[in-house]
C-alpha cells in the first residue's frame, strides 16, 4: 500500500530551462532517498489574466514521507496559490518506476491534448466526482506512452 497526492501551483515567474534542471536534479534526488515516485508537468503560457506558468504534480509513496515533501513543497518559494486536488491510498504506484517524471508545455498544446482540463479555479468548482481522477489520470498518461519512458 502506498499513498498518493495530486496538487496544482502558480510558478512565482517563468522557469528558465536552468531552473527547471536544478528542480528536477533536488527532487529525483530526494525523492530516490525517501522511496517517493511521481510526475511533474509544467504549463506556461497566458490563464486568463495571469502570465506565467503552472505545475501539476503527482506525488507516490508512503504516507508520512510524501506529507513531509509536501510540507517542505508548500513553503517553496518558487510557487503559489498551491491547491490539493485528491490524496488516496492505494494499492499500487502509478509512476514506480520515475523518481520524478516530467514534462514540459504551453498552455496552447497542453489544452490541445487529450485529456487536459482548465487550469483555474472553474476546474475546482465541479463536483468532486465529475474530476477527481482527471488530473492524475492525466499525469499517468505521459508514463504510459512508451516514448517518454526513462524520461524520470
Amino acid at each position: 500500500m502506498s499513498f498518493n497526492l495530486v496538487y496544482i501551483s502558480k510558478a512565482v515567474k517563468p522557469m528558465q530551462d536552468a531552473e527547471i534542471v536544478i528542480l528536477l536534479e533536488q527532487s529525483r534526488t530526494w525523492n530516490k532517498s525517501h522511496g517517493i515516485t511521481g510526475m511533474l508537468l509544467y504549463i506556461e503560457g497566458s490563464f486568463l489574466r495571469f502570465e506565467g506558468g503552472r505545475f501539476i504534480q503527482a506525488l507516490e509513496g508512503n504516507e508520512s514521507e510524501v506529507r513531509l515533501l509536501f510540507s517542505k513543497i508548500q513553503a517553496d518559494n518558487r510557487h503559489y496559490d498551491i491547491t490539493k486536488l485528491h490524496e488516496s491510498i492505494i494499492n499500487k504506484r502509478n509512476f514506480e518506476d520515475w523518481s520524478m517524471g516530467f514534462k514540459s508545455s504551453n498552455h496552447k498544446c497542453f489544452m490541445e491534448m487529450p485529456g487536459s482540463f482548465p487550469l483555474d479555479k472553474s476546474f475546482l468548482t465541479k463536483r468532486k466526482s465529475d474530476f477527481f481522477n482527471v488530473p492524475l489520470d492525466f499525469l499517468k498518461s505521459f508514463y504510459n506512452m512508451n516514448a517518454f519512458k526513462g524520461t524520470n
